[in-house]
C-alpha cells in the first residue's frame, strides 16, 4: 500500500485477515494527532498515557472502569491497579480502515471491484483461461484476447435476451453458446499458428536461395 501511495495509486480493498479485539474497537477511541488516546468510547479520560516510537500505552484506573457498560467489548487488559491498553500506529491504521469499510461510501466504491472480480471468475469458468494450451507471449496474448471476446459475446447475448424476454436468463442456458465460442477460438488459434509456421518456412526458403 505504501508503494502504491508513492506512485499516486489508491487501493480500494478490504483489510486482509480477521480482525482482533483491538483493531475492531480501537477506532472508537478518541485520539490526538500523535495517536495518543484522550478518551475511551464511554467518554472516560485515561489516568496517564505514554508513547515510544510508534508504540503507545494508556492506563485507566479501576475507579474509572468500574461499572462501565462497555466492559465486555473493551480491548483494555485488567490489572491490579486498573486497565491498560498497549497498541501501535499500525493497529490504529488498521482499525480506522476497518471502520471505514463499514461505511456506505466504501461499499459504494467497492461494488465496482466486486463486479470486476465476478467478470474474472466468469472468464475462468467459461473459457478456461488459466489452462491455455499454447506457449509464448504472442500466442498467449492472442488466446487471452479471443477468450475475452467470447465473454463479451456471451454477455451481449444475455443482455439481448433480457431485453426481449423481460426477465433475467440464467448463465447456464449459454453453455452451448460458450462451447461454440470456445471451439471457434480454437480453430482461429490453430489457423494463426499454421499461418505463422508457413511464413517462417517461406522466410527460410527465400534466405536459402538468396545466399
Amino acid at each position: 500500500r505504501g508503494k502504491a501511495e508513492a506512485l499516486g495509486v489508491e487501493i480500494v480493498s478490504p483489510v486482509k485477515g480477521k480482525g482482533s479485539k483491538i483493531t475492531e474497537t480501537l477506532a472508537e477511541f478518541t485520539m490526538n494527532g500523535e495517536n495518543e488516546i484522550t478518551s475511551c468510547p464511554a467518554g472516560c479520560t485515561p489516568e496517564r498515557t505514554r508513547s515510544h516510537d510508534d508504540w503507545h500505552f494508556a492506563f485507566f484506573s479501576k475507579r474509572t472502569c468500574r461499572g462501565c457498560s462497555r466492559k465486555k467489548a473493551c480491548p483494555t487488559k485488567p490489572g491490579q491497579r486498573g486497565h491498560s491498553l498497549r497498541y501501535d500506529d499500525k493497529a490504529v491504521h488498521v482499525a480506522r480502515r476497518r471502520a471505514y469499510e463499514e461505511s456506505p461510501e466504501f461499499r459504494d466504491r467497492y461494488r465496482f471491484r466486486a463486479g470486476i472480480e465476478g467478470t474474472m471468475s466468469q472468464l475462468d469458468r467459461l473459457t478456461g483461461i488459466k489452462n491455455l494450451r499454447v506457449r509464448g507471449m504472442s500466442a498467449v496474448s492472442c488466446a487471452a484476447y479471443l477468450k475475452a471476446a467470447g465473454i463479451n459475446i456471451i454477455r451481449a447475448a444475455a443482455y439481448r435476451n433480457r431485453e426481449t424476454e423481460g426477465k433475467p436468463t440464467p448463465i447456464g442456458t449459454f453453455s452451448s453458446l460458450s462451447c461454440a465460442v470456445k471451439e471457434r477460438l480454437q480453430r482461429v488459434m490453430a489457423a494463426i499458428r499454421c499461418w505463422g509456421s508457413l511464413q517462417w518456412s517461406n522466410m527460410q526458403f527465400v534466405a536459402f536461395f538468396a545466399a
